[in-house]
């Protein structure tokens, strides 16, 4: 049987696993330790390609990808800017 405290590490293991794909496959194109960083995530490498697109979907559907209105391939993670927040 899955405890909550399982189901929820499980969880924070897929979201942290995700962001740390997107972050190591996608070049960092803006921001900094205070504001968040960004990614761009339009051009990962090629063997990269599968997990960053699946990553960007499930981030989106968690809630926790942020996209620049400017350019939507432009994206940070709403856990880092809460952190951020919440440290200042």
């Amino acid at each position: 049987m899955i405890t909550q405290a399982v189901y929820d590490l499980a969880i924070e293991i897929a979201d942290s696993t995700t962001m740390s794909d997107i972050e190591i496959g996608c070049p960092t194109v803006g921001g900094d330790a205070k504001t968040g960083w960004l990614y761009d995530v339009s051009n990962p490498a090629e063997v990269d390609a599968p997990f960053i697109a699946q990553g960007v979907s499930y981030l989106e559907a968690r809630g926790l990808l942020i996209r620049s209105r400017d350019n939507p391939n432009i994206v940070s993670f709403r856990k880092d800017r809460e952190t951020l927040k919440a440290a200042a």
